[in-house]
């Protein structure tokens, strides 16, 4: 029994703390020149946007003035006084306190009546979020300004409803230093980053927003029309980091390779960030230099396109090797024009360390759509006729390589033995060795020669059966080819003139036999004469 009697006890005096606490919240307005304590607000706290008025007082009277009935509440403050003359004023303080968890902005200050004088308030701007002294701009924050009554004159009473805006939490990640951090509803932002910043990505309410809801150039950030909650990251993204992880891997080759092809189609910002170099087009330089990047013959961009890097073949570096190119090089091997080192790297487009006729010459072929090339690379996949030892010359060298692979065979490889065979007649073979030869010993017509080409155009006098060697092979191709047994081919035709005027007869066949019965040293490089 004792124990129920307790508890009946307590109930009692929990329900009568209740019931002072509720009466104690009852009160409706304060009066004149008091201040309403936070205990004493009436509605219930809402937990975001909360503001309350908690205090007005008269702070200046000034002329000739009546002041009647004063009072306000949580939410409005309502006036009646006489301003009569021109002179007259009235200045009040109004303090405000803030009870939500995030600040507000104020709006305006909205009438209710129909005689009010004319009045303006300092403290405070529109728009202006309100915080403290100390920075404070929520639960708790205090804010005081004035309202003044003036050049009116008459008798007024009129309630005065403060309105506020909505203001929304703006965080950010990735980067630290002064920001807003807070937004009015509807206002714009306008941010400055460090230009080290040269990406970022945008939440609303933990939503992903579009890249097309704001703009974000050179490290400025703006946004028209806040309307939620936001979340600005940040990000130093490099050039080439097509998927945005931070790394330069093979799924960014992917995806650079898909889109080049077609079959993947890159966001703006996606896109920017795969063109490596940064020329507005994605294409195989891009894979290329990429793919460098991976490897770690490149370093990696970072935040700026990759410029500085080698353009093979492409001197003024417009990522096109065209004649403009072939141009510029060819007045510097004449000596008429001067090329920076930048530009003489630019020019060494087989990477030999030599800049020359070779490079010049390629230059021409890739202009002209002969070669395939992609600036980023070094340009290695091209004939080497004659060159058989790769030094991009047709030298001694390679002669006695090629006279050896005759002579013994397997001495070079399946690769070797197309760029053995000089006049490419499918047959690596004495002709050859002879066509060299005039190249080592630059006879007339082949001081140009170049390893890009086969020598399709020469005459061997006397080779009438085409192989390099004059003997009596050739003596008996020649008769049948006089008695109309045998149809010449076009090379057996130019072969069998052997005195070299124009026409194949019985003089050809005397000089052929003269030359075979050791008259003279013969060789096949000029027309046999007496």
């Amino acid at each position: 029994m004792k124990g129920n009697n307790v508890i009946k006890k307590l109930h009692f005096i929990v329900t009568s703390l209740v019931i002072i606490f509720v009466v104690s919240l009852s009160i409706g307005f304060s009066s004149f020149n008091t201040e309403m304590s936070i205990s004493g607000i009436v509605s219930n706290i809402r937990p975001e946007r909360d503001v309350r008025i908690t205090g007005l007082k008269l702070v200046e009277n000034t002329g000739d003035t009546y002041v009647g009935y004063t009072e306000y509440s949580d939410d409005k403050m309502f006036f009646e006084f006489s301003l009569n003359d021109q002179s007259a004023k009235l200045v009040y303080e109004v303090e405000i306190t803030i009870f939500g968890s995030r600040p507000v902005a104020f709006a305006t200050l909205q009438v209710e009546g129909e005689d009010f004088p004319y009045y303006n308030h300092e403290g405070v701007s529109l728009s202006e979020i309100l915080c403290d002294e100390n920075g404070k701009c929520s639960l708790g924050a205090k804010k005081t300004y004035q309202v003044t009554f003036e050049n009116s004159v008459g008798d007024f009473s009129f309630y005065l409803y403060p309105e506020y805006l909505d203001c929304y939490n703006i965080t950010y990640e990735g980067v630290t230093g002064d920001y807003p951090a807070f937004v009015v509803d509807g206002d714009s932002l306008y941010i400055e980053f460090p230009p080290e910043y040269n990406y970022l990505e945008v939440w609303r309410d933990n939503e992903k927003i579009s890249d097309s809801e704001y703009s974000f150039i050179d490290g400025i950030f703006s946004k028209d029309y806040v309307d939620g909650n936001y979340t600005i990251k940040l990000f130093i993204r490099g050039y080439g980091d097509v998927n945005n992880d931070g790394q330069y891997n093979g799924s960014d080759k992917m995806l650079l390779s898909r889109a080049i092809l077609g079959t993947y189609e890159f966001t703006d910002t996606d896109y920017k960030y795969a063109d490596i170099n940064g020329d507005g087009v994605l294409n195989e330089i891009d894979e290329a230099l990429l793919t460098k990047v991976i490897m770690g013959a490149l370093e990696a961009p970072g935040p700026s396109p990759l410029t500085n890097y080698i353009h093979y073949g492409d001197i003024n570096e417009d990522n096109i090797v065209n004649v403009s190119d072939a141009s510029k090089l060819n007045a510097y091997l004449k000596g008429q024009i001067t090329l920076t080192d930048k530009q003489l790297l630019n020019a060494d487009i087989n990477g030999d360390d030599f800049v020359d006729k070779l490079d010049l010459e390629l230059i021409n072929a890739v202009a002209k759509k002969e070669i395939t090339h992609n600036v980023a690379n070094v340009l290695v996949d091209y004939p080497h006729y004659g060159d058989v030892d790769y030094d991009n010359n047709a030298v001694y060298d390679d002669y006695e390589l090629i006279k050896q692979e005759i002579e013994e065979g397997n001495v070079l490889d399946s690769e070797q033995l197309v760029w053995a065979d000089i006049n490419a007649d499918g047959d690596v073979n004495d002709v050859d060795l002879v066509l060299l030869m005039r190249v080592l010993n630059l006879l007339p017509g082949y001081e140009d020669f170049s390893i890009l080409k086969p020598i399709t155009d020469y005459v061997l006098y006397g080779d009438v059966h085409p192989d390099g060697v004059i003997n009596s092979a050739d003596l008996a191709e020649l008769k049948l080819i006089l008695a109309g047994s045998t149809i010449p081919t076009a090379q057996q035709s130019k072969n069998a003139d052997v005195n070299g005027d124009g026409s194949i007869d019985s003089v050809d066949q005397v000089a052929l036999n003269r030359a075979l019965a050791g008259f003279e040293n013969y060789l096949p490089d000029y027309p046999y004469s007496e």
